[in-house]
């Protein structure tokens, strides 16, 4: 009678399956969790470690060059130890690049400080000055359509007779004017500046960077 051995990478995988299927539920992803994917898949602690992200939602991960399956960022990832190089790209932000070793039985949380891209902040500089600009245009609207109504009570109320009140009306019919036309300056300036502004922003896409260091970007919790 002759017995059949499975592959031992079949064996991995059949093992390693129930384990990280808490990780599909969204249970918590805790150090625990990490060790109970190891052990159940009886891999040998020295060889492995366990590597998870905290990162913005739409941020991208790439491990030694490949962007992981299903989620991502990932929630766990079990990686042979040694180097790796991990890659974070996200709109609006510069992109992230290390070398990382990964430790014998330690939960890796990799969580570096991403920092806006200038285009991205220049965006927001332009259209915070558009929205000012286009609060000004409504200010002077609204005193342009306030001197118009002055003018027009002086018009069908008042004596035009009276010098002065020719030289009240004039000033009035001026300052409605004046209003209304620095009103239309400051709401089409507030137009452009909004335009590039939204150009910027919608069209800042993540830059890769070369490897730098990882201090204060890692962390490393709970051997196991």
């Amino acid at each position: 009678m002759q017995r059949s051995f499975a592959p031992s990478w079949l064996s991995f995988v059949l093992a390693l399956l129930p384990a990280l299927s808490g990780c599909e539920r969204n249970e918590p992803l805790t150090a625990a969790s990490c060790e109970k994917a190891i052990v159940t898949a009886k891999l040998e602690r020295p060889a492995t470690g366990c590597l998870t992200f905290e990162l913005p939602s739409e941020a991208t991960v790439r491990v030694d060059g490949e962007a992981p399956s299903g989620d991502a960022p990932p929630e766990l990832m079990l990686m042979p130890l040694g180097e790796h190089r991990v890659e974070v790209l996200a709109r609006g932000y510069e992109g992230w690049n290390s070398v990382l070793e990964l430790e014998a039985g330690k939960l890796t949380v990799v969580a570096p400080e991403l920092e806006e891209t200038g285009q991205r902040k220049a965006a927001y500089a332009l259209i915070g000055t558009a929205a000012a600009s286009t609060a000004l245009s409504i200010v002077l609207g609204v005193l342009s359509v306030v001197r118009y109504r002055e003018s027009r009570d002086i018009a069908q109320t008042a004596d035009f007779s009276d010098q002065a009140t020719q030289t009240e009306y004039a000033a009035l019919v001026s300052a409605s004017e004046d209003f209304r036309l620095g009103s239309g300056v400051a709401g089409g300036v507030g137009l452009g500046l909004f335009a590039v502004g939204a150009s910027l922003f919608v069209f800042d896409q993540p830059q890769s960077k070369d490897a730098q260091a990882t201090a204060g970007q890692l962390t490393l919790r709970a051997a196991f």
